[in-house]
């Protein structure tokens, strides 16, 4: 199943400009690749933490919309240099992030033509997030590999993703699944060794069977199914019409009851409620989080749980909760 990669990415970040439409499930639509890139961030940042890793420089390959450059700020990481195949994804990435450096390239040309891209330059971080698997040709897959490699610092990182399948799966024309002994046959060479491992889906992500049958595999994949289809089938312009409505009912709430309040205003978050509001407080510095509860009891706490428990246990500020009156 062969595919022009060139094509296949212009295309979409022409169609999706600056989206997370263009590097996620763009039949999906904008919430789930904005729930599913956050469990992304989630996964790459504890990942990160967990193995020490404070990059004052970092090399991101295949860099797409930028979605991960929050998180290295927040990392502390003082020079960014992305690389797409896409001039496009690059152009839009150099008005958007002016400080940092951003290079159109074709991570298959390997290690000699990545040198020269960076001139040279070494990185203490280098990232090779959701894109390795795109290149469903071997030899191109091993010089892009190698090239990411050929970057890092001695002593620094080298971050990949995949599902890393017990062989080798062609899942879709433009996606390849490969066991981890692909990986160290081409990174063991040269000195890398594996430091840690992080998942990151279960069941919001395509599932790749194991070989013969295992029921909790069957169980995952019906319920992917059932998800996407479900999702596939709630057209864009009526998620749009929610959230639009959804922000004008908080709009008006806010004038009504806050408006007179400096400095005050409004969001909308979309993914896990507790981890969500949690990661924004923390975001905008804030002194206390007030929310209410419904003062769930019994079978209805333990089936639904508590979102202002999980935001108590969780946040780095005070929470001040107040019981919500019936009906509310």
């Amino acid at each position: 199943m062969h595919y022009d990669r060139e094509a296949y990415w212009r295309q979409l970040h022409q169609e999706h400009a600056g989206s997370l439409d263009a590097v996620g499930y763009p039949e999906l639509g904008r919430g789930y690749n904005e729930i599913t890139y956050a469990i992304r961030l989630g996964a790459a940042e504890r990942i990160l933490r967990r193995g020490h890793c404070d990059p004052r420089n970092l090399l991101e390959g295949a860099v797409g919309v930028g979605a991960y450059g929050g998180l290295w700020k927040k990392l502390g990481v003082q020079r960014w240099v992305g690389l797409d195949l896409s001039e496009d994804a690059v152009e839009r990435l150099r008005r958007r992030f002016t400080a940092d450096v951003f290079v159109q390239f074709d991570l298959t040309t390997g290690e000699d033509g990545l040198r020269d891209a960076v001139q040279g330059e070494l990185f203490d971080l280098v990232t090779g997030v959701d894109v390795l698997y795109h290149l469903t040709d071997e030899h191109h897959f091993a010089e892009a590999l190698a090239a990411l490699a050929s970057r890092v610092t001695p002593g620094g990182a080298l971050l990949l993703s995949d599902v890393f399948v017990d062989a080798p799966v062609q899942i879709a024309r433009h996606v390849l699944r490969r066991p981890m002994a692909s990986y160290e046959a081409i990174l063991g060479p040269r000195g890398f060794a594996l430091a840690e491992r992080e998942p990151v889906f279960a069941i919001l992500g395509d599932p790749v069977p194991r070989r013969g049958i295992h029921w909790a595999d069957v169980v995952l994949t019906v319920i992917w199914r059932l998800t996407s289809k479900l999702i596939r089938t709630v057209p864009g312009e009526l998620r749009d019409t929610m959230e639009n409505f959804a922000r004008e009912q908080l709009e008006a709430r806010h004038t009504a009851h806050a408006g007179a309040l400096p400095g005050s205003s409004t969001a909308i978050l979309l993914g896990p409620q507790a981890k969500s509001l949690v990661e924004r407080a923390k975001e905008d510095k804030a002194d206390l989080i007030v929310m209410g509860t419904h003062g769930r009891t019994g079978l209805e706490h333990l089936l639904l749980g508590s979102v202002a428990e999980k935001v108590v246990r969780t946040a780095a500020c005070p929470v001040l909760t107040t019981r919500q009156a019936a009906g509310e």
